[in-house]
């Protein structure tokens, strides 16, 4: 039985093998790279804030402002109380994550971007696969840099347009922004300062008003063509659900599975959309869940 048309759903979590921050881990580094300690200790974060023209004193409002914050409250909940200080926020964002985005990282960890590749099956020609399309909430860029690095670094040159060709034929769609093209924004964990300042400008927060932007009318799309969704890593905000029409009557034929990492029974529980074999339990990981739990659950599409 093949396998059926399926959307990839992609929160912070799945990004978390490889280095980058996870939910209030992201605002704790913020906190922790900008007290003043460690502008001396550790000052490449704190300079790029001095080159990309912010004060010290700006810098200070905000170590102070989230410092004070309730600590579940996420960077982006956080902004949304403070709008005077969206500006340096969204840079204090760029500014960790980008110095996160390590090459050597994605090629030593083996995790679930390898048994994506393996589906894709690019030398066999096999996209199209089953796997329709990908919708991250992520602004970093590690599984875009992963699938062109991996390409362009196993096949020989004189493949790569045609094959890049093929690979541009699955849509990975950054519903909040990204930080840029790698081709044009380099993919390292030096990043200069202005262009952390040029992908702080590109990315959205969850409470800035996107549910009519045109990427996010071409994610309902995609997963309107789907027949099943799965969420790596998601956070399962009811903002971000309701902007994808989940839940609504549209995504009635859409079976919905993915990870639950961290979360509570009663967390569990209230995502009543999911499928009935959707879980896993909360410490499954993202490459547990494609390669054991699904594969348990339906053994008919892995003949």
């Amino acid at each position: 039985m093949p396998q059926p048309k399926t959307v990839l759903i992609i929160g912070a979590g799945a990004s978390a093998p490889y280095g980058f921050p996870v939910g209030g881990k992201l605002k704790e580094e913020i906190i922790e790279k900008t007290e003043k300690e460690r502008r001396i200790s550790n000052p490449h974060i704190f300079d790029s804030f001095l080159k990309a023209g912010f004060s010290e004193d700006q810098v200070d409002a905000l170590h102070t402002a989230l410092h004070w914050a309730f600590p579940k409250k996420s960077i982006d909940a956080f902004l949304e109380e403070r709008p005077d200080l969206r500006d340096i926020g969204a840079f204090a964002i760029a500014n960790i994550l980008m110095h996160c985005e390590n090459s050597n990282k994605l090629a030593k960890t083996d995790n679930w971007y390898r048994h994506l590749w393996e589906i894709i099956d690019i030398a066999n020609m096999k996209v199209p696969t089953h796997i329709v399309g990908i919708i991250t909430f992520n602004y970093e860029r590690s599984l875009d840099f992963f699938l062109h690095k991996t390409l362009t670094e196993v096949y020989h040159p004189s493949k790569h347009e045609f094959l890049l060709a093929k690979l541009a034929q699955l849509p990975i769609l950054h519903v909040h922004g990204d930080f840029g093209s790698h081709r044009d924004v380099p993919y390292t964990h030096a990043p200069e300062a202005q262009n952390v300042l040029k992908a702080s400008h590109r990315i959205a927060l969850v409470h800035d008003d996107l549910a009519s932007k045109e990427v996010f009318v071409f994610a309902r799309e995609l997963l309107k063509q789907a027949e099943r969704g799965i969420f790596l890593g998601f956070g399962y905000n009811d903002r971000n659900l309701e902007r994808l029409g989940i839940g609504s009557s549209e995504m009635n034929h859409v079976d919905f599975f993915g990870t639950t990492w961290g979360m509570s029974k009663e967390e569990i529980a209230g995502l009543t959309f999911m499928h009935e074999k959707a879980f896993a339990g909360p410490a499954c990981d993202c490459k547990t869940y494609l390669t054991q739990h699904l594969k348990n659950q339906f053994p008919e599409h892995y003949r």
